[in-house]
């Protein structure tokens, strides 16, 4: 058995690709760039994990994802597929296939986005045999990826967040609904076509401070500058780090969230939350 994690990029030259089980867990404007700045286009190259399964396989999917069900609706993936396994992307519970809840101590999974995922895997596992106890077995030792919610250390009651994997604006999206604390963001790179509408109303709701961090942040500035009280921008994440501490009152997070690709100032996303956490522990 193979899991693999598929780009757009790719599905767009699959011929015969057809996975025993795909997962779909939202569609949000990313790669605008490359899409003609259309999201219908994205929509569909994503949709199209689904293009070559037959009645065997299953397809796994944001049930609230409005762009997944339209394309449904619309029959544009194919229409074989009686497998269909549906999660809500707001999980209270997780759950069983069929339906009895699975209680786990993990603190984890205390962010919504990582019930979302969880849920999804479980599906999946179930889906191909896997005994519901090594399930909740797996899930209870947990610990997240590093660069996504990570947390890195906490000076002075300010806690530093590294979120340097959220290069799209729904990821960003995600990472504010996971937090309740004020917010001093950290964000900015090289834009991707993104529209940051959607985050309007989270970002008036919890964010005081924007430091943008990249070559031409226009965008980022356009989109928020007129809500956003305190808005600083820089070329150096130490520089970035070092405001935020400064803007920053105890109790605050400090999040870097980009919300962009990272290649205009670091190697990859890695690279700038690992720049990221040793400014942040330059700090002490």
């Amino acid at each position: 058995m193979f899991v693999l994690e598929i780009s757009s990029f790719q599905l767009d030259g699959i011929t015969s690709f057809a996975p025993d089980i795909a997962i779909l867990l939202n569609i949000s404007a990313d790669h605008l760039d490359r899409y003609d700045y259309d999201l219908s286009k994205y929509a569909q190259s994503k949709m199209r994990i689904t293009a070559n399964q037959n009645a065997n396989q299953t397809f796994i999917y944001n049930s609230d994802d409005r762009l997944i069900n339209t394309l449904l609706e619309s029959k544009k993936v194919n229409n074989r597929l009686p497998n269909l396994l549906t999660v809500p992307e707001r999980v209270s519970e997780l759950k069983e296939v069929g339906g009895d809840e699975i209680k786990l101590k993990n603190k984890t999974l205390q962010y919504s986005h990582n019930r979302f995922n969880a849920q999804c895997a479980i599906y999946a596992a179930q889906t191909f045999g896997v005994k519901p106890k090594h399930i909740k077995q797996q899930l209870n030792s947990f610990v997240g990826i590093e660069h996504r919610m990570e947390f890195v250390r906490e000076i002075e009651g300010i806690e530093f967040i590294n979120d340097s994997k959220a290069t799209n604006v729904d990821a960003v999206k995600k990472a504010f609904q996971s937090i309740d604390q004020p917010i001093v963001w950290l964000a900015g790179g090289t834009d991707k076509g993104n529209d940051y509408e959607e985050l309007e109303q989270l970002v008036k709701l919890k964010v005081k401070s924007l430091i943008c961090v990249g070559v031409d942040n226009t965008a980022l500035k356009n989109a928020f500058q007129d809500i956003i009280p305190e808005l600083k921008e820089t070329t150096r994440i130490d520089e970035a780090v070092q405001s935020a501490f400064r803007l920053a009152d105890k109790g605050d997070i400090v999040l870097l969230s980009p919300a962009c690709a990272s290649f205009d100032l670091f190697k990859n996303y890695m690279d700038r939350g690992d720049q990221f956490k040793k400014a942040v522990a330059e700090l002490s």
